[in-house]
């Protein structure tokens, strides 16, 4: 395995985007957002709108909850960060969100997907600044909590949680001979194509030198590609053949769809794949393993992975003092 030396450093060499020092919190503050854009605020930040899961997860890892978010969110949030406040604004229209009732809200800022919610700035910019995230590796998501940090006057929060996230990482990274590939898998196959995250993705980045994943897009790929994710052919798949899949299949709340690789069943080619004979398939939750969330969901991505990619090291989970939620038991079940 390479050396993670880097890791156990970043919280010394990482400084938020804007260049601000770790405990600078002196305001008027100007940070810029993942497009390029820079924001003055004039104090710290109270009430945020979350359009992006990334958003709530960074305020969960400062112990705060959004002051609003899209009811696109609204399901994920009750499953991994707790109660929704009786006070918070549950707006509209998910990625379109409802623009009046955002007005009504009257939040300090709103923070968004980049690549998703670009369009809409023009439209916020009589209501709050629109502040765009998108954390693709390790060191995105800290920077971005640290960030977060500093915008909410909670520098303190965003150090610690950074710390403890390595720890995990860290953890999970000794004793693994770091040899296997895998496939992770969003959605039902179409014909001759799956959706697959390849290698710049941010689970795949994550877990690269634990397991590689061996599918890649054109560096100058747009769109969802852009953040690794793409159609990939069972052709290309059987040519991989990756040891570990992971699965998750859509259903109209956004949960595992059982349904969808039990119709793989019956396709040929799916019944090739070394991992499907080793029944070394393990179905997965769509906004835990997606790109672009926070520390909290990428831990628990660790905790799910890490059992079902080298079981004899890690039979189960490690434990940590930090841990609040626990994992459950048949999140990483495999598939029969």
């Amino acid at each position: 395995m390479k050396p993670i030396v880097v890791l156990a450093v970043l919280l010394l060499i990482i400084v938020p985007i804007a260049g601000q020092s770790q405990d600078s919190e002196e305001f008027p503050l100007t940070v810029t957002d993942k497009s390029g854009v820079e924001i003055t605020l004039d104090a710290p930040v109270e009430d945020i709108l979350c359009l992006s899961i990334a958003c709530i997860d960074h305020l969960h890892q400062l112990g705060l909850q959004p002051a609003g978010i899209t009811d696109l969110l609204a399901l994920p949030f009750e499953q991994y960060f707790g109660e929704i406040d009786e006070d918070m604004t549950i707006i509209s229209g998910g990625m379109q969100p409802d623009i009046e009732q955002i007005a009504a809200m009257g939040p300090d800022l709103i923070i968004g997907q980049a690549g998703f919610f670009d369009a809409l700035r023009e439209a916020f910019s009589s209501i709050a600044p629109l502040f765009l995230i998108y954390p693709t590796t390790v060191e995105d998501t800290i920077s971005e909590v640290e960030t977060m940090g500093l915008i909410t006057g909670r520098s303190d929060e965003a150090e610690a949680a950074a710390e403890a996230f390595l720890e995990r990482y860290e953890a999970y990274h000794e004793d693994v001979p770091g040899d296997l590939t895998m496939m992770i898998v969003f959605g039902a196959a179409e014909g001759d194509n799956m959706f697959l995250e390849a290698a710049n993705g941010q689970t795949c980045l994550m877990l690269e030198e634990i397991a590689s994943c061996p599918f890649t897009v054109p560096e100058d790929a747009t769109g969802v590609a852009a953040f690794g994710y793409s159609n990939f052919t069972f052709e290309s798949i059987l040519v991989a053949d990756p040891d570990v899949i992971f699965f998750s299949g859509y259903n109209e709340d956004r949960s595992l769809n059982e349904e969808a690789i039990e119709a793989l069943e019956a396709n040929e080619l799916w019944q090739e794949l070394t991992a499907v004979q080793n029944e070394r398939v393990y179905l997965i939750e769509p906004w835990v393993w997606r790109g672009g969330r926070g520390l909290t969901l990428m831990a628990r991505t660790l905790d799910e992975a890490m059992p079902a990619l080298y079981p004899d090291v890690f039979p189960e989970p490690l434990a940590f003092e930090t841990d609040t939620d626990e994992t459950s038991e048949d999140d990483t079940e495999a598939d029969e």
